[in-house]
């Protein structure tokens, strides 16, 4: 049953490629547990874009924790769509693409304590849970069944957290770490081209907006350069960020709510 729960965690990972893609390098992008230093809070138009990012890399670069949301709504599309990261497995992309799919990942930026909630194709949910270098997951019936296990076992799960190290691969680990997923957006970022910047007023708050010839765009906060919103052209779904440096540490499940396997 830990090889086709490794199998159907796999599955995950290209559903996951689909909403942020796989070219993150693991690696920690928060550096301190201090809060960044705030800038400005009355945006100035005369900013060139090229000053926004390196003040709002540095902001991210100082962070401890971060909120990070990236959403596809159902569409009736198929997998032409999706980010070329996910090329190389056209036939589940295409499975994935008519479906609903959504990955919120929340906690430190340094990698050893975050949550990751995955909606998938088919009504399968699975959520992840690092604390203190132990990984335990939770799934809904749908992602058990499709994993193939017998209805007693699934309902002996439903509700629990699984704790097993070989449960999931530490590639898939890495790319649903929020260090992961901000250490691609910086890059994209990067990579844009942005020139254009625009003030604007979002929520009662100053905002600093980068748009490039394309569709692609970052909305930063004036007072904190921290990113809350990132579109780049080369990827199908946005990112919205939320609750920086706010995130409370996540608490490893009861004894009595973990099952182990394998």
């Amino acid at each position: 049953m830990t090889h086709r729960g490794m199998a159907l965690i796999g599955g995950c990972a290209l559903a996951l490629s689909l909403v942020i893609g796989c070219s993150a390098k693991p690696g920690t992008v928060g550096a301190s547990s201090s809060a960044p230093s705030s800038a400005s809070s009355s945006a100035s138009s005369n900013r060139s874009a090229g000053d926004v990012i390196e003040a709002m890399t540095k902001a991210v670069q100082q962070a401890s924790s971060v909120r990070v949301s990236q959403v596809r709504s159902s569409t009736t599309g198929s997998s032409a769509s999706a980010p070329t990261s996910a090329s190389a497995s056209a036939a589940g992309a295409a499975s994935v693409a008519s479906d609903a799919v959504s990955v919120v990942s929340e906690g430190a930026l340094s990698g050893s304590n975050y949550s990751s909630d995955l909606s998938l194709a088919a009504g399968s949910q699975v959520n992840i849970l690092e604390v203190d270098n132990k990984t335990y997951l939770q799934a809904n019936d749908a992602y058990w069944a499709s994993a193939g296990l017998s209805e007693d076992l699934r309902k002996s799960l439903v509700g629990k957290w699984v704790s097993t190290q070989g449960m999931i691969d530490e590639a898939t680990l890495a790319k649903l770490q929020p260090s992961a997923v901000i250490a691609e957006q910086l890059s994209d970022i990067a990579g844009q081209g942005f020139r254009k910047v625009e003030t604007a007023t979002e929520n009662g708050r100053e905002v600093y907006r980068l748009k490039s010839g394309s569709d692609a765009e970052v909305v930063i906060d004036a007072a904190t350069m921290l990113p809350r919103h990132v579109k780049v052209s080369a990827r199908a779904f946005p990112t919205d960020l939320s609750e920086w440096n706010a995130v409370a540490p996540k608490a490893a499940p009861a004894d009595s709510q973990v099952v182990k396997l394998g």
